[in-house]
């Protein structure tokens, strides 16, 4: 199974020959309900919140709550440093979109007034 998903290690002799030692990187593998591997998280230091992001990438397919959604909306891994970002340039430009596409809708529901030297001369 742990060569399935890339995972190897190597068996050796400890101390004086009485203990055997498993040698082997230290990562957590994140699979999908199908067996799918969706993310690998090296090193031996996890944080909760990589863990519960890479967790719900891995059960896509499945019925997630909102704020889950939400939060990988505005969260993407970033492979260099091995953990979750904020996605800025995402939330801006939804912020920017909401602002413009509100001030349109402003200017079309006020419309263009009337200039009130224009109505007393009619």
């Amino acid at each position: 199974m742990t060569q399935s998903v890339g995972f190897h290690y190597e068996k050796q002799m400890g101390h004086h020959g009485m203990m055997v030692e498993y040698i082997h990187p230290a990562v957590l593998i994140a699979l999908s309900p199908e067996g799918k591997i969706t993310r690998y998280l090296n090193g031996i230091k996890q944080l909760p919140f990589d863990i519960q992001m890479a967790m719900m990438e891995a059960s896509q397919g499945t019925v997630r709550p909102t704020i889950a959604k939400t939060l990988l909306f505005c969260f993407s891994f970033d492979s260099v440093a091995k953990t979750y970002v904020l996605a800025t340039e995402k939330i801006v430009a939804v912020v920017l979109s909401l602002l413009l596409g509100g001030f349109f809708l402003y200017l079309v529901l006020t419309g263009r007034k009337k200039d009130s030297s224009e109505e007393n001369d009619a």
